[in-house]
């Protein structure tokens, strides 16, 4: 049970490397998607007392203000049609089935990975879901794997008055895996249990030599990559002076962004190309940080702090960083840009910290398997 249907990269490629990295060490198993039930929002502006519209109604209005923001308009229709049709082009190439699978009588149900326990949000694709919680669920044996928390804290938790129900869901797991700090501080204030940390799955899971075959564009370019209208007029500015000055084209990828560039439209298994060919990548998301790492290239990290209950990554990229050992690469003030972006990194010696955290994600991931053998 994961976030596969989330209609982002990063959402995508962490589901296809978790249940291929689940087929290589169990190739006798049989590994299926479970879906949940979106639940409602806990916060955010909407119609209902628990927070931000839902369904049909919900998605056009996140449309419309992606059009109604800056941008080229060729850009937002490349991408209003990329998200319109993700599904349909992309969910068969990720082994995500048309039909939802609700069904969870299975030997082991591992939740995770990605923001699976980001329960207090307000994306109405997700909202407070018990069911990504393990709540009645079926299965003989429930664990977890890299989950996140996401910009959830405690004291949103306490706020939102879900304390007991995620303590009483929480203690039914059989084992416990998250991907960052936060994470582990609030499964630890909840039931008293010290989880396992391990990496996100595209960081274990070894893609194929053509998934980073360098993409061919018309000039060197940088990437951007970022959720649509993430970025400020003033960020898109430094970008763009950066670009102009190294005489790159700028590409987005994920979503668009104010100014100048080219939005690129590709499938997720492709995307890790378009990282590999640029000669940069700048992002704010903890995705995009992997994308560069596993691709190894140069890249700036934009941190954001949570407040209130606004868009914060701070919880999950610092942590990252400090466990690659490129804490340095994350940047609170975005005009250190042109300084960090071309600075030497030693991919090298973060590969060796990755493969020593893949052996013991290999290792957790194949006692939970062994059950089922």
């Amino acid at each position: 049970m994961s976030m596969q249907r989330i209609k982002n990269y990063g959402s995508s490629l962490q589901a296809f490397a978790l249940s291929h990295t689940l087929r290589q060490i169990q190739p006798n198993a049989e590994v299926r998607f479970i879906d949940y039930e979106p639940g409602d929002p806990l916060i955010g502006p909407g119609t209902g007392p628990r927070g931000s519209k839902i369904g049909l109604a919900g998605k056009l209005s996140k449309a419309l203000a992606h059009a109604g923001g800056p941008g080229k308009p060729r850009n937002k229709i490349a991408f209003l049609n990329h998200k319109r049709s993700y599904d349909r082009r992309y969910f068969s190439q990720l082994d995500i089935t048309p039909e939802r699978d609700l069904g969870t009588e299975v030997d082991l149900q591992i939740i995770g990975s990605d923001e699976v326990f980001n329960c207090v949000q307000p994306n109405p694709d997700v909202g407070y879901a018990r069911q990504l919680f393990g709540h009645g669920s079926s299965a003989s044996t429930l664990a977890s794997y890299a989950a996140s928390f996401g910009n959830t804290t405690m004291d949103k938790i306490v706020a939102a008055g879900i304390k007991a129900e995620l303590a009483s869901d929480l203690r039914r797991f059989a084992a416990l895996s998250v991907r960052d700090q936060n994470s582990r501080a609030i499964v630890q204030e909840l039931i008293g249990t010290d989880p396992e940390l391990h990496l996100d799955p595209t960081l274990i899971h070894e893609f194929s030599p053509q998934h980073l075959v360098h993409a061919k564009r018309p000039k060197p370019y940088v990437v951007v990559y970022g959720y649509s209208g993430r970025f400020s007029e003033s960020e898109s500015r430094t970008v763009q002076r950066y670009a102009k000055n190294a005489g790159l084209e700028i590409v987005f990828i994920g979503g668009i962004q104010p100014g100048e560039g080219t939005f690129v439209d590709c499938s997720p298994l492709e995307v890790l190309s378009y990282f590999a060919g640029a000669q940069a990548v700048v992002t704010d998301t903890f995705h995009g940080t992997i994308f560069s790492v596993i691709s190894k290239t140069p890249f700036v990290s934009l941190i954001r702090r949570s407040r209130t209950h606004g868009y914060g990554n701070e919880e999950k990229l610092t942590f990252l960083l400090e466990q690659l050992g490129l804490r340095g690469r994350g940047l609170y003030d975005v005009d250190q840009l042109t300084e960090v972006l071309p600075a030497t990194l030693d991919f090298d010696l973060v590969s060796s910290r990755i493969d020593e955290q893949r052996l013991k994600s290999r290792q957790y991931l194949g006692r939970l398997m062994n059950p089922v053998r």
